[in-house]
């Protein structure tokens, strides 16, 4: 089986004889709930072998082992692959003697097959009502929310087996927040940031939409600047071609490309333009208002879950599919943004159709004019995910415990 040692650490020296696997894939899940819980785990000082098991998934964009092997956080990382190849069982992977998988995205059966195989106990952190007809599969359930856990106890969960922890992706952003409200630095002027997805496939759509939208808003706003914040998923060859045709196309626009971490910068910003996804809860916990802007007519390059992915890839009719997926999500759910779901309301406005760039410039504009709506918003949202921030030190502590208790001892 093919692995990818990383620098972090010998484990062989280091790691007596407690190991975490953090299952799941995808840029997301990685950034939003995987790292986190793996800085948790070394913050706590622990001898821990760390292992990231990187689950075959639709929604990957290609260079997430790159990127995560960049964070220098994980002793081994299993390629998907492999991790296929364990979780059928074939082949064999070493695990030390108190170990435990913790599933943080991707297939739940893949997660708890792998466990399954290896002998150890299985955990997942879950925030859909799927895991219930599942849950037997797994020692324990981390949940976001007391209302999530209430649903899976309707469905049929014990309610022992349950943890609300809050959710990891509130993490770094409410800590970024915290340490710019110490800070004398404040933002100067109006500030846009530009969030166009985290594949490839999404920021080469998205982005150019963006930039017509910026270049829109500079000629209302002659005095606004514009952030283009690049996730560290999107690769090198997509960033320099997007940056030549932003050159080409707006030489006069004030852009400013952001590749480092970006909470410190969004934390500062204005208003945010943002594709839906993790990202939107990142931004709610930062204290970054922002807009959801979804073109109907690109959304096709969006990924599914479930058969419908495949479908669309089979038959080339990504468009229809996509759209059939975005009509159902929407009549069950209501809004796309995650945090207007946790809030049942639409505290971040959505712009889902056919508009032009100074449609969508025209209601920025408006926002923009408004500081008292933008703080409001703010607040609202950042208050949704206060209580979150510690959520990667419950899931990496209570998965560590679940590690070292016997297996008998597991509910």
């Amino acid at each position: 089986m093919q692995m990818y040692q990383t620098a972090h650490r010998d484990a062989a020296d280091a790691v007596p004889g407690t190991e975490l696997i953090l299952a799941g894939n995808g840029p997301g899940e990685l950034a939003g709930w995987i790292r986190p819980t793996a800085e948790a785990v070394r913050a706590g000082g622990a001898h821990v072998r760390l292992t990231l098991a990187l689950l075959p998934t639709q929604f990957s964009g290609g260079a997430e082992l790159e990127t995560v092997r960049s964070w220098r956080l994980f002793d081994r990382i299993i390629a998907p692959m492999e991790a296929l190849r364990a979780a059928a069982g074939i082949g064999s992977l070493d695990v030390l003697p108190a170990a435990a998988l913790v599933h943080l995205g991707g297939d739940l059966w893949l997660s708890s097959a792998l466990a399954s195989h290896l002998g150890i106990a299985a955990c997942a952190f879950s925030e859909t009502t799927l895991i219930a007809s599942r849950h037997s599969r797994f020692d324990r359930i981390f949940v976001p929310t007391a209302a999530h856990a209430t649903a899976l106890q309707a469905r049929g969960v014990p309610q022992a087996k349950i943890l609300i922890t809050g959710d990891p992706r509130a993490a770094g952003p409410a800590r970024a927040r915290r340490e710019a409200n110490s800070s004398a630095a404040g933002a100067a002027g109006e500030t846009i940031a530009l969030l166009a997805g985290s594949r490839d496939r999404f920021f080469r759509a998205a982005l150019p939409i963006f930039l017509d939208i910026a270049g829109a808003l500079a000629r209302i706003r002659p005095r606004a600047s514009f952030d283009v914040i690049v996730a560290p998923f999107v690769t090198r060859p997509a960033l320099r071609a997007a940056q030549h045709d932003a050159t080409r196309r707006h030489p006069a626009l004030p852009l400013r490309w952001v590749t480092g971490g970006p909470w410190p910068d969004l934390t500062r910003t204005t208003l945010a333009l943002t594709l839906p996804g993790s990202v939107t809860i990142e931004l709610a916990a930062g204290g970054t208002p922002f807009a959801v802007v979804v073109p109907i007519d690109q959304v096709g390059v969006a990924a599914v879950e479930g058969p419908l992915e495949w479908i669309a890839r089979l038959t080339g009719l990504h468009r229809l599919v996509k759209r059939i997926a975005l009509e159902r999500y929407r009549r069950r759910f209501t809004f796309l943004a995650l945090p207007n779901q946790r809030a049942g309301r639409e505290v971040a406005p959505e712009w889902v159709g056919r508009w032009t760039a100074g449609d969508i410039a025209n209601r920025l504009s408006s926002l923009l004019d408004d500081p008292q709506a933008l703080a409001d918003m703010n607040a609202t949202l950042s208050q949704l995910y206060v209580a979150d921030a510690p959520a990667p030190s419950r899931i990496a502590g209570a998965a560590l415990e679940l590690a070292r208790s016997p297996r008998r001892a597991r509910a």
